[in-house]
């Protein structure tokens, strides 16, 4: 223990989620807690340490059939037609989405 200890409420609140979000966190051992008998307490240094852990930072997304013809460009450069069709299906499928036609593949 480094720091303040906060009650569930307290970490709610330095997170802006509802309470029951920080006992789920706690449950699946992705926060670090201590229990006292049937209270929890979370050290403010691990709750920093787990906001600091969950930064994204901010990219354009990249839509699934964009994923799937830089997969197809990437694995050869000089495929057409047909193989590049099977191709872009196969990533397609490997992205989560059906085949939906990649125009974009004509070389």
């Amino acid at each position: 223990m480094t720091g303040k200890m906060l009650t569930v409420k307290d970490a709610a609140g330095r997170l802006g989620v509802p309470v029951n979000t920080v006992y789920k966190l706690t449950a699946e051992r992705q926060l670090a807690h201590y229990r006292i008998g049937r209270a929890v307490r979370i050290d403010e240094a691990d709750l920093d340490r787990y906001i600091s852990g969950c930064y994204k930072s901010a990219q354009a997304p990249v839509s699934v059939t964009q994923q799937a013809v830089q997969a197809v460009r990437a694995a050869s450069p000089t495929m057409t037609g047909p193989q590049a069709r099977r191709a872009a299906r196969a990533a397609m499928a490997a992205y989560g989405e059906g085949y939906t036609g990649l125009d974009c593949l004509k070389r």
